[in-house]
């Protein structure tokens, strides 16, 4: 017969809360599989946030504009007087 140490039960305990909370999650995620279009549809959800991951850390830097963007070709004033259409 083995001893009950409260060392030995606490940690029966934790694994037992862990493993019980784990197959728990895994039921739910199961559940869940059928609106994602099961496993291939996980996966590639999966693919498609790894993507935008990547691309959002290694996309470059934009660079600034040489000339002010509200400032690039200056409005002219017209003259009233030249504008006859003969």
């Amino acid at each position: 017969m083995s001893v009950m140490t409260p060392e030995k039960s606490l940690l029966a305990y934790i694994n037992h809360f862990l493993m019980s909370n784990f197959s728990y999650l895994l039921d739910e995620i199961d559940g869940y599989l059928y609106y994602f279009g099961g496993t291939a549809g996980v996966v590639t959800l999966t693919g498609i946030a790894a993507a935008a991951t990547y691309y959002f850390a290694s996309r470059p830097i934009p660079e600034k504009p040489l000339v002010p963007l509200d400032n690039q070709a200056p409005v002219l004033e017209v003259s009233t007087h030249n504008q006859s259409i003969e």
